[in-house]
């Protein structure tokens, strides 16, 4: 996979997770068009820093506090242009990219929250085979 990938997933991972859970839940069956389709549209621009501006203002995004140095860095790598082209070509990419990485998260947090309700002694005895 292109190394530009990883940077442009990086960039709308903060902004996903900063979108309102009201907004997620009211907006449930459109959700990932709509975020989308200002990924895309907001890229029509010339710089990252006006890109995020015009995304956050499009949509309800209070980034959290742990994200936001990250973003900084990501959007001052000197990748706008790069950027850009792939969030106006390849938005539909980059939105299932980060759909399939918020499945695998979820997945490995139920996991997490299976092995936390497991009862020791009754969940961890052998199954023994009475043939």
């Amino acid at each position: 996979m292109d190394e530009i990938y990883p940077l442009a997933l990086a960039l709308v991972t903060p902004l996903w997770r900063g979108l309102s859970a009201e907004y997620k839940t009211k907006y449930r069956r459109t959700i990932w068009g709509q975020f989308e389709n200002q990924i895309r549209s907001a890229a029509y621009t010339t710089t990252l820093s006006l890109w995020y501006s015009r995304v956050c203002s499009r949509l309800p995004i209070d980034v959290r506090a742990e994200d936001t140095e990250d973003l900084r860095v990501y959007l001052t790598s000197g990748q706008d242009r790069a950027l850009l082209r792939i969030f106006r070509e390849e938005a539909p990419t980059i939105v299932t990219l980060l759909r399939v990485e918020n499945e695998a998260r979820r997945e490995a947090q139920k996991g997490s929250d299976a092995d936390h309700a497991r009862v020791p002694g009754r969940d961890d005895r052998a199954v023994v085979d009475s043939a």
